[in-house]
């Protein structure tokens, strides 16, 4: 199960307090925080919850897995709106409805930009049980660029699909970097490109 990370062909497991915001990555740009949510099993968590942060420490956008939606195979948001991710920008009152691919210059330096949209599952590796689409929201700034989208737990969960349903979950994925050398948080302890902390 998540959090895992990749360094070369080396798969780190990882463990978090579950729900608590915890700085998985910080950058020249931004900061990435992440929480988790347990499952059955005290050796088993997953991502529920990402939130940018700008350098001023302002949120930037906060997204949520919508697992309970999914896991009573739902589609309360009704055609074109987003029914697997609640995405909350802070200029808008309400989180993002439609479904339709939109880019948001999502900090007031424009640094940093959110792009939302959905894929055919065939083109992901992801699958949510109440849709033929994933949505997916992608973050760039000069120094990372990432994707966050929801996906079942069919690794854990093989045979059952009830619970494949039930800890739907939030994965993350690193699509481009830059200035690595500056990364702090716990990413890059795990990664071994700065020392770990206590």
């Amino acid at each position: 199960s998540d959090p895992i990370t990749f360094v070369g062909d080396k798969k780190i497991k990882f463990w978090l307090p579950p729900y608590t915001l915890m700085p998985l990555l910080e950058t020249p740009d931004l900061t990435l925080w992440a929480s988790v949510f347990p499952g059955p099993s005290k050796d088993l968590q997953w991502f529920d919850r990402f939130r940018v942060t700008g350098l001023d420490g302002q949120d930037v956008v906060d997204v949520s897995v919508l697992r309970h939606q999914i896991s009573e195979n739902r589609t309360i948001a009704g055609p074109g709106k987003l029914n697997q991710l609640r995405i909350k920008f802070p200029a808008l009152d309400e989180p993002l409805q439609s479904r339709k691919p939109q880019l948001f210059s999502a900090s007031v330096s424009g640094r940093i930009k959110v792009g939302v949209g959905t894929k055919h599952r065939r083109f992901f590796h992801a699958v949510v049980h109440t849709s033929p689409f994933i949505e997916f929201m992608v973050v760039e700034s000069p120094s990372i660029s990432f994707a966050v989208y929801a996906c079942h737990a069919g690794n854990e969960f093989p045979d059952n699909q009830r619970l494949q349903a039930e800890y739907t979950h939030l994965d993350f994925i690193v699509l481009e970097t830059a200035s690595e050398e500056q990364f702090r948080g716990i990413l890059p302890q795990l990664w071994g490109t700065v020392p770990r902390s206590d």
